[in-house]
């Protein structure tokens, strides 16, 4: 039995032998083609992952130069669309400020008028007034100073009556005081005295006598005093009316000159200011300016309304262009990746085709996916006929097959030596070879289709790592991208940048305008840091009014000054002073200024020469009425041979 198997392995191993004879006899026959399907093997398992990765990067580009196109047709549009924004921004703008002045001049005709009607008010209660002390003047009787002066003759008669009534009246009292003495004292007298009105002695008669004259004397000095005191009383009655009548006609006297002064000194105030004193005339004025005045009223409503209208446009305009621009943005950062990809992928392009043949560099322009897919099937084709085991069969052949001869004679010898009994039939043998065989081929087979699954696997995960790292490096420069242009765009360094050096410029502006214009005039910034950006956008103050005014309602001279400062503030700025100014040239700026103007302008050009220490203040001009102002200067002829530069010097208003 083992020798069985023996005989049996021995005639497996011989037909093997000489199928792989057989084998290699038929691999001769074919080596021409093997060898040119090996070389054709080896070229396109070289070439082709390049061929593949150019056709996809010419795709890329394909598709790259179509984003370009687009994004770029797409960037005009959005350009014109922000220009067209910008404009209407513009226009919208400057209808508001147009708006703003003339509800600004209604405004001002409004004050004016309410002003004049407040005069007029005054000059016509002034009128009302003088009407009025007028007619009080009338109301008074004509004669009242001969009365007064009457009256206070009858004060006079009528003190100079109680003066006399008075004294005659003392001295009637004192006559009754002396008689009422005497008769007192002659009360005392005793009879056969002496009597002290007689001398003679006193008897009873004679002192009855005496008593009775006495009495007499007394009862007529008290009937005298009485009517004294009667005349007295009289008098001080008549006193005291005439008085009482002189003072009333005083007060009324007092009256009337007052009225009289306040009547001459109000119409002579209003004859000063040239005013009607007539106040019909004044209350139609102040009627008529009253309805002008609410004419300026609407009119300045109605221009605050289309201001506020137009400001309203204008910032939904601004909306617009703000949304352009970020569009712009947007559509710029597209283009800019577009167009680095396209050159980074036309660069990978350039270095696969360096790495070509010639005859494929030469081909991948005008190759397809249908060319593409052919070479991969004619490369998997070849790949599953193992033509690279087949070729280093084919190499390894010549010398195996001497080994082969070699040991197919010791097969036979050992084949020979094996008993007749154990010896197994050649069909046998041969069912067996091929059953064998054809169980190798299927197992090479199966290894074969593995090995080529293994290799797209290989080159599919190949593929996808590099597609990651290109994932990777592109998402990380479209990060960098976005927050590089955050940072850097128009609301966040650019908008810090930009209001930085408007605010140093115009401080720089400031130094120069103040000495141009004698500290009259101060310029500042119109827009707020978070109000809608416009470039530079200035407004000046005037020292006699605190309110804001555009440049645009400046005058022409004022417009100059300005002018200058920023230009001068925008030369310091740049330079940051690194090298102060020398040297200025104001080329035809004074073209829209009248004689007083250009007079103006020549004393503030000296006046900015000596503020800021220039060297040299050039000039350009044809008004020869400004340029004669001026002591040193060239004047430019025409001549034969061109234009002709002749310098020139003035000295006393005469040239020399």
């Amino acid at each position: 039995m083992a020798a069985e198997f023996s005989q049996r392995d021995l005639e497996g191993e011989r037909a093997c032998i000489e199928r792989q004879l057989r084998e290699a006899a038929a691999r001769a026959a074919e080596g021409e083609q093997i060898r040119e399907n090996h070389q054709r093997f080896e070229e396109l398992e070289r070439v082709l992952p390049s061929v593949s990765e150019s056709l996809v990067l010419c795709a890329r580009l394909v598709e790259h130069d179509a984003d370009i196109t687009r994004f770029s047709s797409e960037l005009a549009a959005a350009m014109a669309a922000r220009d067209s924004a910008a404009a209407a921004v513009a226009d919208l703008r400057g209808r508001a400020t147009a708006c703003e002045g003339r509800a600004q001049n209604a405004g001002r005709e409004t004050e004016r008028l309410r002003e004049r009607i407040d005069r007029d008010r005054r000059s016509l209660a002034l009128a009302d007034e003088v009407a009025t002390l007028e007619r009080k003047l009338r109301d008074i009787p004509t004669d009242l100073d001969v009365r007064l002066a009457a009256a206070e003759q009858s004060v006079r008669e009528y003190g100079e009556q109680q003066r006399a009534a008075g004294e005659r009246r003392s001295a009637a009292a004192g006559l009754l005081k002396a008689a009422e003495k005497r008769r007192r004292d002659f009360d005392s007298v005793t009879i056969g005295a002496e009597c002290s009105r007689c001398g003679q002695p006193v008897s009873e008669e004679h002192a009855r006598r005496e008593r009775a004259e006495l009495d007499d004397e007394v009862q007529c000095h008290r009937t005298e005093r009485d009517a004294t005191t009667h005349d007295e009383t009289t008098a001080t009655a008549a006193l005291t009316a005439a008085t009482t009548e002189r003072d009333q006609l005083a007060n009324v006297v007092r009256e009337r000159n007052r009225v009289r002064d306040r009547f001459h000194d109000q119409r002579g105030v209003l004859a000063a200011q040239g005013i009607c004193a007539d106040a019909a005339v004044l209350r139609a004025e102040i009627e008529e300016h009253t309805r002008q005045a609410e004419g300026f009223d609407r009119a300045a409503a109605d221009a605050r309304g289309e201001k506020q209208e137009a400001e309203a446009a204008a910032a939904g305009q601004e909306a617009t262009r703000e949304q352009a621009d970020a569009r712009v943005a947007t559509l710029t950062l597209r283009l800019t990746t577009a167009t680095t990809r396209q050159a980074t992928d036309a660069g990978r392009m350039d270095t696969l085709l360096d790495l070509l043949p010639s005859a494929w560099r030469d081909r991948v322009p005008a190759m397809t996916d249908a060319d593409l897919h052919r070479e991969l099937t004619d490369l998997d084709q070849l790949r599953t006929s193992d033509i690279r085991a087949q070729f280093l069969k084919l190499t390894e052949d010549a010398t195996r097959r001497n080994e082969w001869g070699l040991r197919l004679t010791a097969l036979d010898s050992a084949i020979e030596q094996v008993p007749t009994e154990a010896r197994c039939s050649v069909p046998s043998a041969e069912s067996l070879l091929k059953t064998t065989g054809e169980r190798l081929a299927s197992a090479k087979a199966d290894h074969q289709s593995a090995l080529g699954r293994n290799e797209q696997f290989r080159g599919h995960a190949e593929r996808r790592r590099t597609l990651d790292e290109q994932h990777r490096a592109l998402d990380l420069d479209c990060r960098l991208h976005d927050e590089l242009a955050d940072l850097l765009g128009a609301q966040r360094l650019q908008r810090d940048l930009v209001r930085t050096a408007e605010r140093e410029i115009v401080r720089y502006a400031n130094d120069t305008v103040r000495n141009l214009s004698r500290g009259d005039l101060t310029i500042e910034l119109d827009d707020a840091d978070d109000g809608p950006d416009r470039a530079f956008a200035l407004r000046v103050r005037r020292a006699e009014n605190p309110t804001p005014i555009g440049v645009v309602f400046l005058s022409g001279s004022q417009k100059f000054r300005v002018a200058v400062a920023v230009a001068l503030a925008i030369g310091r700025f740049a330079s940051r002073q690194a090298r102060p100014l020398e040297s200025v040239i104001i080329d035809e700026g004074f073209g829209s200024l009248d004689r007083d103007g250009l007079q103006a302008m020549g004393d503030e050009l000296r006046n900015l020469q000596q503020c800021h220490s220039l060297r040299r203040l050039i000039l350009v001009s044809h008004q020869e009425e400004f340029v004669a102002r001026f002591p040193v200067g060239y004047r430019l002829e025409p001549g034969d041979g061109g234009t002709t530069a002749v310098r020139f010097r003035r000295e006393c208003g005469a040239e020399v």
